[in-house]
């Protein structure tokens, strides 16, 4: 398997790369958010009020990190 080193990017960076990719995969456009007042949300693709992707992008240099900050991230995600 290749490896990737996702770090090289800044912070908005790696969202824009996120987004993109997803953007292709899925194809559908996500609305995008910039810092601050979005309430973690990167970018988001709603149909209607009740289906929506929510995208949070986060990098990790282990496995182990990501899954214990993702952890903390349940209450927020429930809350969505």
């Amino acid at each position: 398997m290749n490896q990737y080193n996702f770090n090289v990017f800044s912070p908005p960076e790696f969202e824009e790369f996120s987004r993109d990719l997803l953007q292709e995969h899925l194809q559908i456009s996500f609305e995008s958010f910039k810092d601050g007042k979005d309430g973690g949300i990167d970018f988001r693709y709603s149909v209607n009020l009740v289906n929506n992707i929510i995208v949070q992008c986060k990098r990790y240099k282990d496995f182990e990190t990501l899954f214990r900050e993702l952890k903390k991230e349940i209450k927020k995600v429930d809350k969505l």
